[in-house]
């Protein structure tokens, strides 16, 4: 994109492109990398541990113990199904 944009305006390069102005505005915005947060890398790797076999209210335990962060299960429960860390059915 920075490429081209000396030489065309961003409306030409988004329609040759046939992508939305605003999706690049918001692109721009949000940044290229979504970086996870340390509780998000911490249930992700709980997760993995325990082979995916504990529901939200088992991780938010071992979170707490574990790694010392105090979070509401809903959060922990939205943070696992953002990440589609549902537990297995036994």
């Amino acid at each position: 994109m920075d490429k081209f944009r000396k030489k065309y305006t961003v409306s030409a390069i988004l329609s040759a492109l046939e992508v939305p102005r605003s999706n690049f505005y918001r692109w721009l915005a949000e940044g290229v990398e979504k970086v996870l947060t340390l509780a998000e890398e911490a249930i992700i790797d709980l997760c993995k541990k325990t082979k995916y076999r504990n529901g939200h209210r088992k991780i938010k335990a071992l979170l707490k113990r574990d790694y010392g962060i105090k979070l509401d299960r809903n959060t922990v429960q939205k943070t696992m199904q953002k990440f589609h860390l549902q537990c297995c059915k036994r």
